[in-house]
């Protein structure tokens, strides 16, 4: 998500003259200790450095501890200003996928 979103800014930006990729500040924040776990460390690793290429900050082993009108509290007390939060939780397959007897 971080990273589609992080283009479409760039995107954004390249039609709009009130918009600059500099004025939004991206971080990935997951309480997971590697990006995208699901695919394999090799592939998390790859992504990870991608992302932090491409300008993304990202914080590992930490979630939200809490979140006001101007500023989101990870569970290292860190405070980051900002007035918009995008949460994605959960990754689970479908329940079905447990009776097609697949590993």
């Amino acid at each position: 998500m971080v990273a589609q979103l992080r283009r479409w800014t760039h995107t954004v930006a390249a039609r709009w003259s009130r918009i600059t990729p500099a004025d939004v500040r991206w971080l990935l924040i997951d309480v997971a200790h590697t990006v995208l776990l699901e695919l394999g460390e090799q592939l998390g690793h790859v992504a990870k450095t991608t992302l932090r290429d491409r300008g993304v900050e990202i914080h590992l082993g930490l979630s939200l501890s809490e979140v006001s009108d101007r500023s989101a509290i990870l569970t290292d007390g860190t405070v980051v200003p900002t007035r918009t939060v995008i949460w994605g939780a959960g990754v689970s397959a479908n329940p079905v996928m447990s009776t097609l007897g697949l590993p």
